[in-house]
């Protein structure tokens, strides 16, 4: 329409696969108006039709398109199934996180082992790897959002229940600690293994030197920094006023 505005301040004469208009003359300029707002029709038409289609094949259980994740084939039917090859290193990707492995060591095995992703790429990036691992595809459950209308269907499962959950509460604590790890400019040995008995959130370390002599060194609640600072949490606040001496923890 902005578009449509411009040609017609400037009268000027455009030319289509339709034919020629010329915007000084007023026939023109209603008989575009007018073919515009037919087209305008029939694309939302053919995009409502997608849409209903997408359903309807989502309801069959069927695949609508795109790249399959990794694991994962289509059928001639478009029906999910499992990929036998891919499936172990699917497998050995949740068992290697599971047991404490970093997303870099995972990376680093797949390279070795050169297994490649669905677009034929020979490196995962880490960000992949931890898309696999929120993934409830691997077991068995997929929701999808088509045009407003969420819509749940089933495939075939890959990983346990058990590890699936352990692993993705990892990845959940890892992007919670993200923020607050790139923030600090001191290293604390044992951040990213700490968490209030109380609360269940993060704890944080604290170092503050003064006249060249460090007078705090203590891990502490996140929550009592929100107490003091007076934010609004949705979660029940923490009462813990106790912190941990970072020498002696780290030392112990």
């Amino acid at each position: 329409m902005m578009f449509q505005i411009q040609l017609y301040k400037n009268k000027v004469k455009l030319y289509t696969m339709k034919g020629e208009y010329d915007f000084e003359n007023s026939e023109d300029k209603l008989l575009f108006g007018i073919l515009s707002l037919f087209s305008q029709y029939d694309n939302d038409i053919r995009r409502t039709r997608s849409i209903m289609g997408k359903i309807h094949r989502l309801k069959q259980n069927r695949f609508i398109g795109g790249t399959i994740n990794f694991g994962y084939d289509v059928d001639e039917n478009k029906k999910i199934v499992v990929n036998k090859e891919e499936s172990k290193y699917v497998k050995r990707i949740f068992m290697m996180y599971d047991n404490y492995r970093s997303t870099k060591e995972i990376q680093q095995y797949l390279i070795t082992n050169g297994v490649k992703t669905k677009k034929g790429l020979t490196v995962f990036s880490t960000e992949s790897i931890m898309n696999i691992l929120k993934n409830e595809i691997y077991i068995g459950r997929r929701e999808q959002n088509v045009g407003g209308h969420i819509i749940h269907t089933k495939n075939q499962s890959i990983v346990k229940n058990d590890v699936f959950w352990r692993c993705r509460r990892r990845v959940k604590d890892i992007l919670d600690r993200r923020n607050q790890n790139n923030k600090t400019s001191n290293f604390y040995l044992l951040r990213h293994l700490l968490y209030c008995k109380r609360c269940k959130n993060i704890m944080c370390g604290r170092t503050v030197k003064r006249n060249g002599k460090v007078s705090e060194n203590f891990y502490y609640c996140s929550q009592s920094s929100y107490r003091w600072k007076g934010t609004k949490l949705k979660e029940t606040k923490c009462d813990l006023k106790k912190s941990v001496n970072i020498k002696q923890s780290d030392l112990l």
